[in-house]
């Protein structure tokens, strides 16, 4: 029996990570201000951000060291995957889901989150979700609802992005590529986007994760 995968547009979802009543420290820095509008980045940070949601493997620095929660009643209602900083996170539930699977170098990182006075750890735990896990299965020419990432002079050669249309079987994918482990990674073809094997959809469901992956089933082909 052909495996099942699924292309999973969470990080379209800006939702997700729309003020979750958390500030980040970044290492070597002091906190960041306990706003709700996130702080403007250097360059060089953005396009880290940038290369963390295409899955490559960046160095833990990159990533927050600490979070703070100065907004209880926002953070209350996050979900079990959130973001903070521009990465993503998720609580112990979902971490115990993901755990059972290949993530490739994808790694869930504990990562200390505080109450409001930066010193009292909360009681849940909390991971930092890196994506680092990379594929060559999508098949631009086959596929429906893509276009070319970028405008104009600046679209890039070679990549490409989901409409917010995208339905089940419209992104056609290398069959023989997209079987091979881990259960999920990110495609070098398609911007900000990532693939979940279907045991892995199947161990989401049975678990009850209320999170909103947005998934769409992929359509396999040799």
């Amino acid at each position: 029996m052909q495996p099942t995968v699924w292309h999973c547009r969470m990080m379209s979802d800006y939702q997700i990570g729309n003020k979750p009543g958390l500030a980040v420290k970044w290492f070597g820095q002091d906190w960041d201000p306990p706003t709700h509008i996130p702080p403007i980045r250097p360059m060089k940070n953005v396009d880290q951000l940038f290369r963390y949601m295409r899955g490559e493997s960046l160095p833990r620095q990159t990533f927050p060291e600490a979070v703070y929660v100065f907004d209880g009643k926002r953070f209350g209602k996050m979900k079990e995957l959130f973001a903070a900083g521009g990465f993503y996170m998720v609580n112990s539930n979902l971490a115990r889901v993901l755990a059972q699977f290949d993530l490739g170098q994808g790694e869930l990182v504990p990562l200390p989150f505080y109450q409001e006075d930066k010193v009292t750890r909360l009681p849940e735990d909390f991971y930092l979700w890196t994506f680092a896990a990379q594929k060559n299965a999508v098949l631009p020419e086959q596929s429906r609802n893509i276009k070319p990432f970028g405008i104009g002079v600046n679209i890039v050669e070679g990549l490409w992005s989901v409409r917010p249309d995208v339905e089940d079987d419209d992104i056609a994918l290398s069959a023989s590529v997209a079987a091979r482990p881990p259960d999920v990674w990110c495609d070098t073809k398609l911007d900000a986007a990532l693939f979940f094997s279907g045991a892995l959809v199947a161990a989401l469901r049975a678990a009850k994760i209320k999170t909103n992956f947005h998934l769409c089933r992929c359509r396999l082909t040799s």
